[in-house]
């Protein structure tokens, strides 16, 4: 559409009027006549007919404050003992009509577990899978087996949370192991369950790529016991 607008009026009677000429997606053509006319501010027409009915108009005026920004500044004056008055019923006014508002009392809320795999010592580990790598990067996937019924777990490596308190779906967590030479050849990754979910015991399926190779375990877990994977180096 191309089309020459002429700009009329001011503040807040602008109107922008003038023909245009325009072609649709199947290659038709059309012309005619735009009129644009701006609409009022309704918010401010509505506040200044509120401040009418207060008696506070004769008492407002709206000054820049000086500094880098410029800001409308309400100052309000009473220099007779009438304006006082009005000012005074004003506020009364305006305070008897204020909602009230009630403070809701605080919500406490209780986190999943204070702390993250907090049984980990009294818990048998069984390892369900020796895993050889090459890499100096190790990804994990971490997805819910099956039907998803809210199973949590945290991730431990070499003793230390990696991935704390994570709800299994069907859609992967992910987490990057970057090998260190102080971390040895040998990675221990227990998953240890925050709860049980829905349908005990808590299970859940790790993806492991080295590389190119991809590997995949499958775990269970419950109050007293946690699966571990074994990470071996192979040179």
């Amino acid at each position: 559409m191309y089309a020459v607008l002429t700009l009329s009026g001011k503040d807040s009677s602008l109107v922008l009027t003038g023909p245009f000429n325009a072609r649709s997606y199947n290659n038709l053509s059309y012309k005619g006549t735009l009129l644009l006319k701006k609409k009022g501010n309704q918010a401010a027409i509505a506040l200044v007919k509120k401040l009418e009915q207060l008696h506070l108009m004769g008492q407002l005026s709206f000054t820049p404050s000086t500094g880098e920004t410029t800001k409308e500044a309400i100052v309000v004056t009473s220099t007779t003992a009438t304006k006082e008055a009005e000012l005074k019923k004003g506020n009364q006014f305006a305070e008897k009509n204020s909602p009230v508002v009630k403070q809701k009392a605080p919500v406490a809320v209780t986190p999943l577990r204070a702390t993250p795999a907090a049984k980990l010592a009294s818990r048998k580990i069984e390892t369900v899978q020796t895993i050889g790598f090459v890499s100096d990067s190790i990804q994990l996937f971490l997805y819910d087996n099956g039907q998803v019924d809210g199973d949590t777990v945290s991730v431990i490596l070499n003793g230390v949370t990696i991935l704390p308190q994570q709800r299994l779906t069907e859609k992967a967590i992910t987490y990057t192991i970057y090998t260190q030479p102080g971390m040895g050849d040998s990675l221990q990754l227990i998953l240890y369950a925050e709860n049980l979910g829905r349908i005990p015991p808590n299970t859940g399926l790790l993806v492991i790529l080295d590389g190119e190779k991809r590997h995949e375990v499958r775990f269970s877990g419950d109050l007293q016991r946690n699966s571990a994977i074994q990470l071996k180096r192979q040179r």
